[in-house]
């Protein structure tokens, strides 16, 4: 079952990965690839889950805002999924190579980095960075990789419209901890269920839309 990690445990865990992913956002830009680097959902406000013994993890977006068009290679991200998340995986796997993280794995819906402990002590994390950017209906979009065709497309995701507009009321309305209660509910219900699928992110953008739906009845 899920449990919370106190945030001070992990201010430090937090500050590495932030070094590391803004490297990526400079070294992407030199690319052509203008983005920013956003820690999202449980992590941004420190109501971080962990399952038991197994790893807690930090969810990232890395949101494009635009790939140049100034030559041939950029006019190709911009139609080639795949080609652009490997050119990002392949950014982050020079920034963590002489670190004690691992390498980034394409999971379906981010890449996946794992601190990594030769006496097996020590914190136990990984970070999740998922490559998102907004549609015309200002609907945040995934790029998810279809592992049962190997195709990579721009997925919607639930609940995330006006997102942080809504987690500002609930907060503001005095239900902090009722959303906390619906966040770990959630979590929890999904692992029992067995379903890998629901990021930490996307379920706590379900859980800020339950509690906000409760509170404007």
């Amino acid at each position: 079952m899920y449990k919370y990690v106190d945030d001070s445990k992990i201010k430090k865990d937090k500050k590495m990965c932030r070094n590391i992913l803004d490297e990526l956002r400079k070294n992407l830009k030199e690319k052509g690839i203008s983005s920013v680097i956003m820690l999202v959902g449980s992590g941004e406000k420190s109501v971080v889950t962990q399952n038991e013994n197994e790893p807690y993890d930090l969810d990232y977006n890395l949101v494009i805002h635009k790939i140049s068009t100034n030559s041939d290679e950029h006019l190709e991200l911009n139609k080639n999924l795949k080609g652009l998340k490997y050119l990002i995986i392949q950014e982050l796997n020079k920034l963590v190579k002489d670190t004690d993280f691992s390498e980034g794995r394409d999971k379906r819906s981010c890449i996946t980095s794992v601190m990594r402990f030769a006496n097996g002590s020590g914190r136990k994390f990984s970070f999740d960075l998922a490559v998102v950017k907004y549609n015309k209906k200002m609907q945040l979009c995934r790029l998810i990789h279809r592992k049962e065709d190997d195709t990579y497309v721009w997925n919607e995701v639930p609940h995330t419209y006006n997102l942080k507009k809504l987690t500002k009321e609930i907060h503001e309305k005095g239900g902090s901890h009722q959303l906390k209660e619906e966040y770990l509910k959630l979590k929890n219900m999904y692992l029992q269920r067995g379903d890998r699928e629901h990021s930490s992110f996307v379920i706590y953008a379900e859980a800020v839309n339950h509690i906000y739906q409760k509170y404007h009845k």
